[in-house]
């Protein structure tokens, strides 16, 4: 299980690199929910693992920390 906090940073970081990449929340709720519209049953990814999300980068930078912190 994902602890909130993490969880919450992940966000927040993804968040700000996105609005300062110049990604719309529009642009992510778009793609987002053409995503979830495809999604197969069972598939329990994130639409920001897609390299064709418009906010691909920073999610990807984002998991990274969200890991970084996870460590004990």
């Amino acid at each position: 299980m994902r602890s909130p906090a993490l969880v919450a940073a992940h966000e927040m970081i993804e968040a700000y690199l996105a609005l300062h990449a110049g990604v719309t929340q529009e642009a992510v709720d778009k793609f987002d929910g053409a995503y979830e519209a495809q999604r197969k049953p069972g598939d329990d990814s994130e639409p920001g693992d897609d390299p064709k999300a418009p906010y691909h980068r920073e999610h990807v930078f984002a998991t990274k920390i969200e890991r970084r912190l996870g460590v004990n």
